[in-house]
């Protein structure tokens, strides 16, 4: 879960509250915008079912947090919901193994690029990556990940295998971090700034290196260099926003939520064709609130990665 303070006019601050299964939509969402780009080094390749795969796997690749999502323990010291980051090492990794399959599920190549992220996350969290708990959970993946790049290099012979795994995990990694910063960094359409959110720089230097910038109003920004099909792009993200204050247990939690959207307006120019504007596409919809009461977007960018 990801939480934020979030501000409007004439109101006391409440936490902004959104699910990893959302934060993973938006990813999607913006993914799928572009995803004609991907493998874009091999055009004698027909890649239609590995960008069918990719997509997929940046999906689902935070599936593991359904559960979670649904029922949030409190922080037991400040009793309220944790956000990802704020999570223990115990806690997150059965997490993580779960959303693994659960992209495993789609076919090899998520699964090994989900296994990917994760791995990459953990690593780079220097307390957590030595300890013994960590060293048994890496193990354990890292000869999944082998065992299904093997699957899907014998699947697809005619492929760079090696060189598209690891654009896949580029891609992952890049919306995943789109999704957080707007939903941790960029405030939405009608909120209160307090203070403009800094930009962020994805892997500068590299080829999906990317800006995120904050446009001077809220729920506007703008991506660098511009990937999407269209000029400009509304994305609404589904969350919930809730009291700041101390909990006495999720029930209680549970009971003071109220239901609200963010919306953002991205823009930017492409070169090439590209429509004027759109909003999400339908074919990656929001989960109902039945199946998911923490419904929202997910959020933090800068700082530990440790905890997702």
């Amino acid at each position: 879960m990801i939480r934020r303070e979030i501000h409007f006019p004439g109101k006391a601050p409440h936490w902004l509250l959104i699910s990893q299964i959302e934060h993973a939509r938006i990813s999607a969402l913006l993914a799928e915008r572009c995803l004609d780009q991907f493998g874009q080094s091999t055009p004698e390749c027909d890649l239609t079912a590995v960008r069918a795969q990719l997509l997929a796997a940046i999906l689902h690749h935070d599936d593991g947090w359904a559960a979670w999502d649904t029922a949030p323990q409190l922080d037991t010291q400040h009793h309220r919901p944790p956000s990802f980051r704020e999570m223990q090492l115990e806690q997150v990794l059965p997490i993580w193994t779960a959303s693994i399959k659960a992209a495993a599920g789609e076919g090899s190549l998520a699964g090994l690029t989900v296994a990917s992220h994760f791995l990459a996350l953990l690593e780079s969290s220097d307390k957590e990556t030595e300890a013994s708990l960590a060293k048994v959970w890496r193990e354990e993946i890292t000869a999944r990940h082998a065992a299904w790049l093997a699957d899907w290099q014998v699947a697809n012979l005619a492929l760079p295998s090696p060189e598209l795994a690891a654009e896949a995990l580029l891609w992952l990694q890049l919306f995943d971090v789109a999704s957080l910063w707007l939903s941790s960094a960029c405030p939405g359409q009608g909120e209160q700034v307090l203070k403009p959110p800094e930009s962020y720089h994805f892997a500068e230097g590299s080829a999906q290196g990317a800006l995120f910038r904050y446009s001077g109003q809220p729920g506007q920004a703008t991506i660098e260099p511009w990937r999407l099909d269209v000029a400009e792009l509304t994305v609404k993200a589904s969350g919930h926003v809730v009291p700041i204050r101390e909990y006495q247990n999720t029930v209680a939690l549970l009971a003071e939520q109220q239901s609200h959207s963010v919306r953002w307006v991205l823009t930017g120019t492409r070169s090439g064709p590209s429509r004027a504007r759109d909003e999400d596409r339908t074919s990656i919809q929001p989960q109902r609130d039945e199946e998911y009461v923490w419904a929202g977007v997910a959020a933090a960018v800068a700082g530990e990665w440790n905890g997702r």
